[in-house]
């Protein structure tokens, strides 16, 4: 193979390994950023996010970016997106500003505002305006990565299981003691009903008048019972 062409085999193969990076359009259009815009690690966060690794720009865990230009040290940003669809990215500021990253103006600790939806004025002072921004991967996106579906199914799964164990094992132990009560009310009853028809041989007499007999209960005879009669 000549020099030239394994130089251009190579140079396409880096180019079908580049990955590239999308601002959000609309339906009709689709924007792709600056070379500058590369997608973060998947160490770093779970979101398809690019951010601006030209400028020396981080990646934040919640799929933001966070421009580190002397001038705007500490500003968040909504960057681009390795997906044309968005999915797997923060939908956040998508309708102010197609085309392009968004920046974000702080309100509160946790509180933010599009820059762009300003309008000549503070964002911050405008109602309905405000979102909540965590430093976590909870910023609400479009889709949830089907590793967080796989997880949810399977806590779900896990927990149903447990519950039906437990329902078991309740129901094992209640049916024992049903049965444990029931033994003892019977034992409890054969006690009663010997107590009641047993008794011990004893004598009996049986008077019929003068020359009676007395008896034992095997009917042998024991001893001739003599009446005497008074003088009159």
């Amino acid at each position: 193979m000549k020099m030239n062409e394994r130089y251009l085999l190579i140079l396409f193969s880096q180019h079908g390994l580049a990955q590239v990076c999308y601002f959000f359009g609309d339906k009709t259009k689709t924007f792709e950023t600056s070379p500058g815009y590369k997608p973060c690690s998947s160490k770093i966060t779970a979101y398809s996010t690019c951010c601006d690794f030209g400028n020396g720009d981080k990646c934040l865990e919640n799929g933001l970016c966070l421009q580190s230009d002397t001038k705007e040290t500490g500003v968040m940003y909504r960057g681009g997106c390795t997906n044309k669809n968005w999915d797997n990215c923060p939908d956040i500021c998508l309708r102010v500003n197609t085309g392009g990253a968004e920046p974000l103006r702080q309100c509160s600790s946790k509180d933010y505002c599009c820059w762009s939806d300003s309008r000549g004025s503070n964002c911050c002072n405008l109602e309905g305006r405000q979102f909540s921004v965590t430093d976590g991967p909870h910023v609400s996106r479009r889709k949830t990565p089907v590793a967080a579906i796989a997880g949810g199914v399977v806590g779900g799964v896990v927990v149903i299981i447990g519950l039906l164990g437990l329902c078991w094992w309740w129901f094992r132990r209640r049916r024992a003691s049903v049965n444990g009560k029931a033994k003892i009310n019977n034992n409890e009853c054969e006690k009663r009903d010997k107590s009641t028809t047993t008794f011990n041989p004893a004598l009996a007499e049986v008077d019929a008048g003068p020359g009676s007999v007395l008896v034992e209960s095997n009917a042998r005879v024991l001893q001739r019972k003599t009446v005497h009669e008074l003088p009159a």
